[in-house]
């Protein structure tokens, strides 16, 4: 599995796309903005979303979407469903995108314990609140990683006091999910550089083993 990110977005939110060689289809997680350029690095790897994987609703994480789903329209939203009322809530100015008003179609919901699969590569979706009600991490057994949107960064943990944001929640998440994780599994932040379950557990200043 190819993984390619690129920063994007009012916020700088890590997009990352995961394909495989010679395969026409993709998965894509957290298009948070700047459509062209995401476009054109899928354009140049010859390759098009079949799923647009999404790790919590805020407006940073998903601001491209709807640009992405009018050049694919087949590609299918995930998203968990206690993030459709995140969407606009932390910021009044992003309206409702297109891809999540009723009937507009092409919006599936997370099911903890089902694969995604696309080609040969797969994903399992891990719910953990906390940073938002419906945040997902995404976990690939095969290749030792997780992309963990904003629940775990390298070196800090996600924001709580959002609307819908919890704290004690963010915390169990982390603890009781995350860091039951291979101690050498790779993290994919939403923002930031990578880092290894094991690295935070040993020196994150905000939740540490054993603290």
């Amino acid at each position: 599995m190819d993984i390619f990110f690129m920063p994007v977005g009012m916020l700088g939110a890590n997009c990352y796309i995961l394909s495989e060689p010679e395969a026409p289809e993709c998965f894509m997680i957290d298009p948070g903005g700047e459509a062209h350029i995401i476009i054109n690095r899928l354009d140049s790897l010859g390759i098009k979303p079949k799923y647009i994987l999404i790790t919590h609703g805020h407006p940073d994480h998903i601001e491209a979407i709807d640009e992405l789903r009018e050049a694919w329209p087949e590609a299918r939203v995930m998203i968990h469903e206690g993030d459709m009322k995140t969407l606009t809530s932390i910021d009044r100015r992003f309206p409702t995108p297109q891809w999540a008003k009723e009937g507009a179609g092409g919006v599936d919901f997370y099911r903890e314990g089902e694969e995604i699969r696309c080609g040969g590569m797969s994903l399992r979706p891990v719910f953990t609140p906390g940073h938002s009600p419906g945040g997902v991490c995404l976990i690939n057994d095969e290749e030792n990683c997780a992309f963990t949107g904003d629940t775990l960064f390298n070196g800090s943990v996600g924001r709580s006091d959002f609307p819908g944001g919890n704290y004690p929640d963010l915390e169990a998440s982390i603890r009781q999910k995350l860091y039951r994780l291979p101690r050498d599994m790779k993290v994919f932040p939403g923002h930031g550089q990578d880092t290894t379950i094991g690295r935070e557990m040993e020196s994150n200043p905000f939740i540490r083993e054993g603290s």
